[in-house]
């Protein structure tokens, strides 16, 4: 097997594969936080990757996340005893299991790509949590010119992704357009950094924001339509943000409306919390999923620390950037 280790900041994360679709799909998500020697005096957490399959696995426990896949049809993520299954058409796709600081993550040689990269994600979730951190779905971009950042909230399909290359395009600094780390500093604040993958676009954002056109990726349109952003050829515009957790100056929850006109407003906390509560928490009969309950406690010291807003976002994206400038300015005064 090949060992690498990743810096997760609060956490390092050493992991054993044996499979090169393994390292791709890590590499797609925290490959730019490889090192090449573990630290010293970093939390450790080790994550085995196998391919193969209990074949004894049955489709038991509590259904607490399932969804569809362009292309791949349905998914399931079932929790057991010290883990969960993920299922695919009714046939198990994988199995992970957790012990303190060590787990272990076996996947079918038949998963998809993208459900493989799914189950991975969410086993790299219960790594970073021995830092005393956790992924919620969400944008970050640091702000012009400050080592702060601000942090985009939404449901997806709102435009959460395409605000966030806005404002990258108008002075901001990218970190993440969908995944959003949040932990708690050494003086008990909230603060955000991003997973640095790279950002998806569908070809008609092409002609929103042609200013993207400069980035794309040479592969061209994936199998799902989509559009990769080159990160080197971000970097080197100096469009993305530090990887470093930063303070977090805003929350922005996002609200769609079909109209050009953009407005936006102070956001109630408890509203807050339900809206990302109901984006970032998945429970069933017997409860939350596990590791759930610390993230619920996460989200509300973000609402309590941060000032929040709601963004009206209307169909003129100019206009969205620039409301997001006017509330990073109050956030000032």
């Amino acid at each position: 097997m090949t060992k690498r280790t990743y810096n997760l900041h609060r956490s390092m994360l050493e992991v054993d594969a044996d499979d090169a679709r393994f390292w791709q799909a890590l590499s797609s998500l925290i490959g730019e936080m490889e090192m090449p020697s573990a630290p010293t005096g970093l939390p450790a957490s080790r994550l085995v990757l196998v391919q193969e399959l209990d074949a004894s696995v049955t489709k038991a426990g509590t259904l607490f996340h399932n969804g569809m896949l362009e292309g791949h049809g349905a998914y399931e993520f079932r929790r057991i005893d010290g883990g969960w299954t993920l299922w695919q058409d009714g046939t198990t796709a994988g199995w992970f299991l957790k012990a303190n600081n060590a787990a272990s993550l076996m996947l079918s040689p038949t998963c998809p790509d993208e459900k493989l990269t799914l189950a991975i994600a969410f086993a790299i979730d219960h790594a970073i949590e021995a830092g005393g951190q956790k992924m919620i779905h969400g944008a970050c971009l640091q702000m012009p010119g400050r080592e702060e950042c601000i942090v985009l909230h939404a449901r997806s399909g709102t435009g959460k992704s395409t605000l966030a290359l806005a404002l990258a395009l108008a002075g901001f600094r990218l970190c993440s357009d969908d995944t959003v780390v949040i932990g708690r500093s050494s003086d008990s604040q909230i603060n955000a950094w991003g997973i640095p993958r790279s950002a998806k676009i569908l070809p008609q954002t092409r002609f929103l924001l042609p200013g993207l056109d400069a980035f794309i990726d040479d592969a061209g349109i994936n199998h799902r339509g989509k559009l990769t952003l080159s990160r080197e050829k971000m970097r080197a515009a100096d469009m993305l943000g530090k990887t470093e957790p930063k303070k977090i100056a805003a929350l922005i929850h996002l609200s769609r409306q079909d109209k050009e006109a953009v407005s936006w407003r102070k956001l109630d906390k408890f509203d807050g919390l339900m809206s990302l509560a109901g984006d970032n928490l998945n429970f069933g009969p017997t409860g939350f999923f596990p590791g759930h309950e610390f993230r619920l406690d996460l989200l509300t010291g973000l609402l309590t620390d941060t000032p929040a807003y709601e963004l009206l976002t209307g169909t003129n994206i100019a206009a969205c950037v620039d409301a997001v400038r006017q509330i990073v300015t109050n956030c000032r005064t």
